[in-house]
């Protein structure tokens, strides 16, 4: 749907009509539901003018730590509360490619620039020896504690 300004002279049709088409560009467009995540999932979060990593902590709830950029240099507990386009219809848990991040912090609302990538952070499982067999690589121990995390 196109909205030809010409056409619509009053503020509430054009509002209503460009609502509508956000809804639909966010249905339509490629992204990750927060809650198809699992707690401690990485995602790497690449925008126009940044990257982020975010490690799931609830995802019923969007809570996530993340670390990137000016605001986040430290890894920081925030809400991901959705992706919009414009800051004013936002679809809850979600991060959509093209679409702006919405989160929050304990500094306040956070809008990100538009998101250009997500990926899944994988670490490869250590390798371990079944009792008899000869280990072709030596195992790799990563360790993470959850109070190391989060406060």
């Amino acid at each position: 749907m196109s909205i030809d300004r010409s056409d619509n002279h009053r503020a509430g049709v054009r509002s209503a009509v460009m609502l509508d088409d956000i809804v639909k560009a966010a249905d339509a467009g490629a992204g990750l539901g927060l809650e198809t995540l699992s707690r401690g999932t990485t995602l790497v979060v690449r925008t126009e003018n940044t990257t982020y990593r975010l490690m799931v902590h609830d995802p019923g709830r969007g809570a996530v730590r993340i670390q990137g950029g000016r605001h986040f240099v430290d890894p920081t507990p925030v809400l991901i509360v959705g992706a919009t386009f414009t800051g004013v219809a936002v679809k809850r848990g979600w991060i959509g490619l093209g679409m702006r991040l919405e989160l929050h912090g304990d500094d306040g609302a956070i809008l990100t620039s538009p998101v250009r990538s997500i990926a899944l952070e994988y670490r490869r499982p250590p390798v371990v020896a079944a009792p008899g067999c000869i280990r072709v690589e030596r195992p790799v121990a990563v360790e993470r504690k959850e109070r190391d995390l989060w406060p």
